[in-house]
């Protein structure tokens, strides 16, 4: 098994990837190739990944499973996206996992950490440490891009997902109480960028 952070050339197997892990979740898959492209390597990359290739051992049980399109792949996908994202799903046989990440920077933890917004391992490479190794370099490399050790590492769990919240659980992370996560969505954030 390989750990290694994603270039353009594997834009397509990210996204590959992440259309898995949206189709695990139950979520809408909005991101396309040509903005994940953008978003990762353009004039200012606004995240890091990194991919765990190769053989995986199994978790008892567990099938090998590479990522194939959910059976509603068509109606979840945005216009002119779905041959894009159908190719990504059948060119990466070998991908067992992979974690998304920002850097980040609070004042009240006193200084640089990590958000990921997105960590996946293929379901049968799952109970088998993978998701702990990915994280475990998701800080390594934010620290080797920033020469300084990480403060935290933040992220998000689905209230429907109890299996992925006792994994955070077994890895320490604690719930973050005393206020509210709110968001802009894109329509909001055209509104206040006319606001002058």
């Amino acid at each position: 098994m390989t750990l290694r952070p994603a270039g353009p050339a594997d834009a397509v197997r990210l996204q590959a990837g992440l259309m898995a892990l949206s189709s695990d979740l139950g979520d809408v898959h909005r991101a396309d190739l040509a903005g994940l492209k953008a978003a990762g390597w353009g004039p200012a990359p606004a995240f890091r990944a990194l991919l765990a290739e190769g053989a995986s051992p199994t978790a008892p049980g567990a099938p090998q499973a590479t990522p194939t399109p959910p059976p509603d792949a068509a109606a979840r996908s945005p216009a002119g996206t779905l041959q894009q994202d159908m190719a990504a799903m059948t060119c990466a046989p070998d991908l067992r996992g992979l974690v998304l990440y920002c850097p980040a920077f609070s004042t009240a933890r006193g200084g640089r950490g990590i958000y990921v917004s997105d960590l996946w391992v293929a379901a049968g490479g799952r109970s088998c440490g993978l998701g702990r190794r990915l994280l475990h370099a998701a800080l390594a490399d934010a620290a080797a891009q920033s020469g300084a050790p990480m403060r935290f590492l933040k992220l998000q769990v689905y209230d429907h997902t109890p299996r992925a919240r006792r994994f955070y659980d077994r890895l320490g992370f604690v719930p973050v109480g005393g206020f509210s996560e709110l968001i802009l969505d894109a329509a909001a954030c055209a509104a206040l960028e006319g606001a002058t």
